[in-house]
C-alpha cells in the first residue's frame, strides 16, 4: 500500500474496499483553493499536488479505485470522458466546470460561463475539442475544451436545463429541462431548429439514437418516448415506469434503450417495439445515471443509494458494486476503451476505478 493512502476494509470483500476520503465538512467555505490545498498536502505523501489539484495516484495497491479528484467544493452532478480518454470534464452545484487529466488528476482548464449550477456536461465526438453545458442558468454553453474560448450560447429554455447531447455527427444538440421540452438546436450557430414538447412535465433526459435520426426522452411523467428528430413523431412511449425517469441511454447498436427510475428499477428493452427485455432491481434508492460498456454486454448504473452497480444485459446478474462514494452517486461513464468509469457524486468527488469483467 502506497503511502498516505488510506483504505477501509469491512465485511465487504477485497475488491469493495473504500478509500477514505479527506474530511471537508469543518472546511471554510470561502478558502482560497491554492492556500487550502497547500495546506492538505501537508501530512498527505503518495499523492499528485500541481496547480489547483489533489490527485490520488493513478496506479493503486488495491483496486478498484485509482484515483479521487477532490477538486470540487460542492455536489459533483456530471463527469464525461473526452473521446480519446485522456481528458474528464466535471460540474455540478458550484457554477465552475473542470476539465482535468484522466492519468494524473491535474486540472488543465476551469471555465467560468455559467452563473448557476453546471448539469450536465458532454464532449463533441470525434476530436472532442468542445464541451456543451447545460445549467441552472436556462442556458446551454457550447466552448472550447482547452482554452474555454465561448463557442455559442444558446438561450431558449425558460427553466433549468437538466441534459446535453450532441448528435453522433457533432451538429446539432439535444437539450432538456424544467421547461418541459427538449429544444434541437445547430451545434456550430446556436440556432433553434425544433422544440419537443409531449412530456408535460419535467424532462431529465434526451439522448440522441446511435443513427441520429431519432430521440428518446424521459420525464416526471414517468415515461421514455421515442421520436422523430426535427418533426416530433411519436415512435413509441414506453410506461414501464411507474415513479419519475430520470436516466435514459441508447446502446451502443441503437437497438435497446436502458431507462432508470426513482422506483428503483432499470429497464432494459426494445427500441422499435417497446418490449420489456430486463428489469433490475438491484438499488435501494432513485436511479441517477445509466451507461453501457462500449461492448454493450454490460451495464453501470448510479443511485441515490451511494453505489454504482455493474451487471449483465443478458442475464441481469450484479458483477459488482462499488462502494467509493459517502453520498448519492448522479452519473457513471466508461471510458472509451471500457477499461475504467467515471463517478460523480454528491459527496463532492468524482471516482476513477477499474474492474475486470472479462
Amino acid at each position: 500500500m502506497a503511502d498516505g493512502q488510506l483504505w477501509y476494509a469491512g465485511s465487504e470483500k477485497q475488491s469493495e474496499m473504500l478509500p477514505i476520503i479527506p474530511d471537508r465538512s469543518a472546511w471554510p467555505v470561502r478558502v482560497r483553493r491554492r492556500k487550502m490545498l497547500s495546506v492538505l498536502a501537508v501530512g498527505l505523501t503518495g499523492i499528485a499536488v500541481g496547480g489547483a489539484s489533489i490527485a490520488w495516484p493513478l496506479q493503486a495497491h488495491y483496486p478498484p479505485n485509482v484515483l479521487t479528484y477532490i477538486n470540487h467544493f460542492h455536489p459533483v452532478y456530471d463527469a464525461q470522458w473526452s473521446p480519446e480518454g485522456r481528458y474528464i470534464v466535471s460540474g455540478g452545484t458550484e457554477s465552475e466546470v473542470q476539465v482535468w487529466d484522466a492519468r494524473t488528476g491535474l486540472t488543465t482548464f476551469i471555465y467560468g460561463g455559467h452563473s448557476a449550477s453546471t448539469n450536465a456536461l458532454a464532449w463533441s465526438p470525434g476530436n472532442g475539442q468542445r464541451i456543451v453545458s447545460g445549467s441552472a442558468d436556462k442556458t446551454v454553453q457550447v466552448w472550447d475544451a482547452f482554452s474555454g474560448g465561448n463557442v455559442v450560447t444558446y438561450a431558449g429554455h425558460n427553466g433549468n436545463v437538466r441534459s446535453v447531447h450532441w448528435s453522433l455527427d457533432g451538429q446539432h444538440i439535444a437539450s432538456a429541462g424544467d421547461d418541459h421540452t427538449v429544444k434541437l438546436w445547430d451545434a456550430h450557430l446556436g440556432q433553434h431548429l425544433f422544440s419537443y414538447e409531449k412530456h408535460g412535465s419535467n424532462v431529465w433526459a434526451a439522448r440522441w439514437s446511435p443513427r441520429n435520426a431519432f430521440l428518446a426522452s424521459a420525464g416526471d411523467d414517468h415515461t421514455v418516448q421515442v421520436w422523430k428528430a426535427f418533426s416530433g413523431q411519436l415512435l413509441l412511449r414506453y410506461g414501464g415506469h411507474d415513479q419519475p425517469v430520470k436516466a435514459l441511454n441508447w446502446s451502443p447498436d441503437g437497438q435497446l434503450l436502458a431507462s432508470g427510475s426513482d422506483d428503483r428499477t432499470v429497464q432494459i428493452w426494445d427500441a422499435s417495439s417497446g418490449k420489456t427485455l430486463l428489469i433490475y432491481r438491484g438499488h435501494g434508492d432513485t436511479l441517477q445515471g445509466v451507461a453501457w460498456s462500449p461492448n454493450s454486454r454490460y451495464l453501470a448504473s448510479a443511485s441515490s443509494d451511494h453505489t454504482v452497480r455493474i451487471w449483465e444485459i443478458a442475464s441481469g446478474r450484479t458483477l459488482f458494486v462499488y462502494k467509493g462514494h459517502s453520498q448519492s452517486v448522479h452519473a457513471v461513464s466508461w471510458s472509451p476503451d471500457g477499461q475504467y468509469l467515471i463517478s460523480a457524486s454528491e459527496d463532492m468527488t468524482a471516482q476513477i476505478w477499474k474492474i475486470s469483467l472479462e
